[in-house]
């Protein structure tokens, strides 16, 4: 029982030290008109603003074990049709930090 009680205390202890708190939006930089926009992801610390614009961003890539972000499902875009809630999968990594979103999958045994 000993066992278990440490184990589980352990465990809880982890879980606070693997939350993370940040904003993520899908945008389009560059474009002068002919030239179109480069695609791709910002993450800021705190909600974005005019005077935290970034003039770079994370590449969109199908294999986010390297660099970028991978996104799947029908709110991955930018238009009014796009709903973040409707992301299957949004897994990013910024070289050394690796974060993934996935959807619940139950258990049907």
């Amino acid at each position: 029982m000993k066992y278990l009680l440490t184990t589980l205390a352990a465990t809880a202890s982890l879980l606070s030290a693997v939350t993370a708190d940040f904003e993520i939006y899908r945008v389009g930089i560059g474009g002068n008109g002919i030239t179109e926009n480069v695609e791709g992801w910002q993450v800021y610390q705190d909600e974005a603003n005019c005077d935290t614009v970034l003039d770079w961003i994370w590449p969109d890539t199908d294999d986010a074990s390297g660099r970028g972000v991978r996104c799947e499902g029908d709110g991955c875009g930018r238009s009014d049709d796009d709903d973040p809630a409707n992301i299957e999968i949004l897994e990013m990594n910024f070289e050394g930090y690796h974060w993934s979103k996935c959807p619940l999958i139950p258990d049907v045994r």
